[in-house]
């Protein structure tokens, strides 16, 4: 579970906006790495608990990978790019029990490969909509959904420090004092969260990228179970 008080971090370290994507993207690692690698030490794929987290080397890696990777990717498909990493990274290495999983895979020329094959591999299966994420059989999962039910997670789990009911009245008040836009560009409320919300989807936010399943009845229903009272 994420601990909550790291929400605020890229405001207490006064961060830029590279290094705020580069710290939500090092949130998003450690939860992926667990669930495709529960196996293995989580020692170098977590942000240290205490101090600056830039100085630790998930947070580099990190850095560098944006910084390798800009202009080629959308910043709103990096969460792909992670996962496209472990995905290939699993597949490749399943017969090797002693597998190691540390960020250096998110870099260099082999990390684009991985990209780029799993690009392909999106290509082929989008059309069917299920896309295989995990490796195990009785747990496939949407791609599309659980990018949107992470971010609807994320984004709920930060707006609850402020208020236990997010509605119409708590989103609107934020919207109008600058809040919202400031949150969604320090990354502490998500892209579909913004897209789902009834409230926030008719205020013509832009920034959002391009966002795949925003169609799809499953989306809605994910966001009405964790914003019950956005209506």
């Amino acid at each position: 579970m994420i601990n909550e008080e790291l929400f605020s971090l890229p405001f207490d370290y006064e961060m830029t906006e590279e290094e705020t994507l580069a710290y939500q993207l090092a949130i998003f690692w450690s939860k992926k790495v667990k669930q495709f690698f529960p196996e293995i030490r989580i020692q170098g794929n977590q942000l240290s608990k205490k101090g600056d987290p830039r100085k630790c080397s998930l947070f580099r890696y990190l850095i560098k990978m944006i910084r390798e990777t800009r202009g080629l990717i959308e910043p709103e498909k990096y969460n792909y790019y992670i996962i496209a990493q472990l995905f290939i990274f699993k597949k490749n290495s399943d017969k090797n029990s002693t597998c190691y999983v540390n960020p250096s895979i998110l870099t260099g020329k082999n990390a684009w490969k991985r990209w780029k094959l799993f690009e392909k591999y999106l290509d082929k299966l989008k059309n069917r909509q299920l896309v295989v994420v995990n490796n195990n059989q009785n747990d496939n999962e949407l791609l599309f959904c659980k990018q949107i039910e992470f971010d609807l997670n994320f984004s709920k789990k930060f707006l609850s420090k402020f208020n236990e009911i997010i509605d119409y009245q708590f989103l609107i008040k934020n919207y109008q004092n600058g809040n919202i836009k400031k949150w969604l560009q320090f990354g502490l409320i998500r892209p579909y969260f913004v897209a789902l919300s009834p409230t926030l989807s008719k205020l013509n936010i832009h920034n959002l990228g391009q966002l795949d399943g925003l169609e799809h009845t499953k989306s809605h229903e994910l966001y009405k179970q964790f914003f019950p009272d956005d209506k």
